[in-house]
């Protein structure tokens, strides 16, 4: 195999700021009435995923790449309605002067049958819902350019769902199919309580911060629909996806040491 090509990776909105030679300093950003559709074709099984944010309002603070007020995180506040009808809200928060990079974001999403997740979860995962109602998801995580991890609570009840097991699909889905197989909770509280559940990916260079987050989603309600998910990710993980996460960290230490012999 051919060296990463490291020109299509994807950098983080805030390392891009830190990194910028140009002077920004936008203390407020307001969108209002407006909409994002993001689309991510499975290379394996050629289906679109779609994901679609309607009505957005939106206030983004503290957008400044200038070092002396990077102790001011930079900030984002978004109300949207997820698929055009779930009510979604999301915080988002990075810090600016933190070596690591990290940030975190957090929010809810309100009530929606789980057929409208189809368009997600099935081009990705081939995951394939029948019937169920989502009562309300909650989440909160921090991340890295490296990986995140959170908790997921994701209250819903009358879950039908099955994973189409063709040769096309990728790991989550491998995954998510032996869930179904197993043991799946089809509702949320049960009989023991309610569940909140751990979620964390492996965050893949080329992929966008819309990709990453979804994905990290996407753990958290593998790991609701049965706790064994948990064990069995740690177990599916590629060693492509580990090799290139190496990559990348070996990549800008060479960048950091060409920086320095020139400097």
């Amino acid at each position: 195999r051919k060296p990463y090509d490291t020109s299509l990776y994807k950098v983080l909105p805030h390392i891009s700021l830190k990194k910028t030679n140009s002077i920004i300093d936008v203390k407020k950003v307001h969108v209002s009435n407006s909409y994002l559709l993001y689309e991510q074709r499975n290379p394996d099984s050629k289906l679109l995923m779609k994901v679609l944010l309607a009505d957005i309002n939106a206030d983004f603070y503290n957008i400044s790449s200038i070092a002396a007020h990077r102790k001011t995180p930079m900030q984002a506040r978004l109300s949207t309605n997820f698929m055009g009808r779930a009510p979604l809200k999301v915080f988002f928060k990075f810090n600016l002067d933190d070596k690591n990079n990290n940030f975190s974001f957090a929010g809810t999403l309100g009530s929606t049958p789980f057929k409208y997740f189809d368009e997600i979860l099935y081009p990705l995962a081939g995951l394939k819902v029948f019937a169920g109602q989502l009562d309300k998801l909650t989440f909160e995580a921090t991340a890295n350019e490296y990986r995140s991890q959170g908790t997921m609570t994701m209250l819903y009840h009358d879950l039908e769902a099955t994973v189409y097991k063709k040769g096309h699909v990728d790991e989550e889905a491998k995954m998510l199919s032996w869930l179904i197989n197993s043991v799946v909770h089809k509702t949320n509280p049960d009989k023991k309580g309610i569940r909140t559940v751990p979620m964390k990916y492996e965050h893949l260079p080329y992929t966008s911060i819309a990709t990453y987050m979804v994905k990290t989603l996407l753990m958290g309600i593998a790991y609701t629909l049965s706790p064994e998910g948990m064990h069995m990710k740690e177990k599916l993980e590629t060693r492509q996806e580990k090799k290139e996460i190496k990559q990348k960290k070996k990549a800008e230490k060479k960048e950091k040491k060409n920086k320095s012999k020139k400097d």
